[in-house]
């Protein structure tokens, strides 16, 4: 009959922390039980990230909610089903609408 050998290893108390991102716009958006999250050096590039990703919704069938922050400030903005259709649609087409909605949610940031 062998003995058996219980071995106790110590391996001390291991602390997470997290990774803060060197850039400094975050996006966070939910849609069609889609989420979505990026950085960027601004809204614009991170919106166009979004629009260019695979998840990227053709059509917006639940509300959209739109979290983005700079730094410490941090704004949420929610799109009812109507305005998230129109708002998708319209940036998915034309990259001079996707601009305009940056700039009306970078606004809040200020």
């Amino acid at each position: 009959m062998k003995k058996k050998i219980k071995k106790i290893v110590n391996l001390g108390a291991v602390e997470k922390v997290p990774v803060k991102s060197k850039l400094p716009y975050h996006l966070e958006v939910k849609v069609n039980d889609i989420e979505f999250k990026t950085d960027a050096k601004d809204l614009e590039t991170a919106l166009t990230k979004f629009v260019e990703s695979p998840v990227f919704p053709l059509g917006a069938k639940t509300i959209a909610i739109i979290k983005y922050s700079k730094g410490e400030n941090e704004m949420m903005r929610v799109l009812h089903t109507p305005e998230a259709r129109r708002t998708f649609n319209a940036i998915s087409l034309k990259p001079s609408y996707l601009a305009v909605f940056a700039a009306k949610l970078e606004e809040g940031l200020k």
